[in-house]
C-alpha cells in the first residue's frame, strides 16, 4: 500500500512536469520523459511485489528455523548426529566427488522411519519418505521434514557403513 501511494504521488508530480514540458519544449521531450517514467514506474512496481510487511518480517524472525544441514563428505556425514525440533527440515548436501544416497536405516530396506520398504516408497518425487531414492551427485541435495519425535538412524545406501542419527524432540 505504501509503495502504491508513492507511485501515484510520483505520477501526479511528473504529470504536471510533463504538461509544462509540452508547452515549453515540444512533443519529443515529452515522449522521452514519458518513456523514462514508464520504465522507472514498472521497475518500482516489480520490486514492491517482493517486499514483506513489518509484521511478516517479525513473524519470520520469530519462527526462524536454524539451518539443519548435514554435509556428506569423503569421511562421511558431518555432523553424524543432529538434534532438531519436530517439523524441522534437514538437508543433506553432497560435498564429495562420489555419489551418495542418504536414506533411513536399515540397509537395504530403508524402513526404519517410514515403515515402508525401498520398493514401496521409491521413486519419491515429493520427498514424502526419508529416502533420496537415488544417488546424489556432487553439489546436489535432498531435504526431508521430520514430523515424528524419536532417534532416527540413517545411512548412505551406496556406502552402508556410513551412518548417522537424527534426534527429533
Amino acid at each position: 500500500m505504501y509503495f502504491n501511494n508513492k507511485i501515484k504521488e510520483y505520477i501526479n508530480i511528473n504529470t504536471n512536469i510533463r504538461i509544462k514540458m509540452i508547452k515549453k519544449r515540444g512533443h519529443n521531450i515529452f515522449l522521452g520523459f514519458l518513456l523514462i517514467n514508464i520504465i522507472l514506474i514498472s521497475g518500482c512496481a516489480t520490486q514492491s511485489k517482493n517486499l514483506i510487511t513489518p509484521a511478516e518480517f517479525t513473524n519470520a524472525q520469530t519462527n526462524k528455523q536454524t539451518d539443519n544441514i548435514i554435509k556428506i563428505e569423503p569421511a562421511g556425514f558431518n555432523p553424524k548426529t543432529l538434534t532438531i525440533k519436530t517439523g524441522n527440515i534437514v538437508t543433506f548436501v553432497n560435498k564429495d566427488s562420489r555419489m551418495h544416497w542418504p536414506a533411513s536405516a536399515i540397509h537395504p530396506t530403508h524402513a526404519f522411519y517410514d515403515e515402508t520398504s525401498l520398493d514401496e516408497h521409491c521413486p519419491n518425487p515429493d520427498n514424502a519418505t526419508f529416502d533420496a531414492c537415488k544417488g546424489l551427485e556432487h553439489g546436489k541435495n535432498f531435504s526431508f521434514k521430520f514430523d515424528k519425535t524419536g532417534s532416527w538412524k540413517y545411512h548412505d545406501h551406496l556406502n552402508p557403513s556410513n551412518t548417522g542419527t537424527i534426534v527429533v524432540e
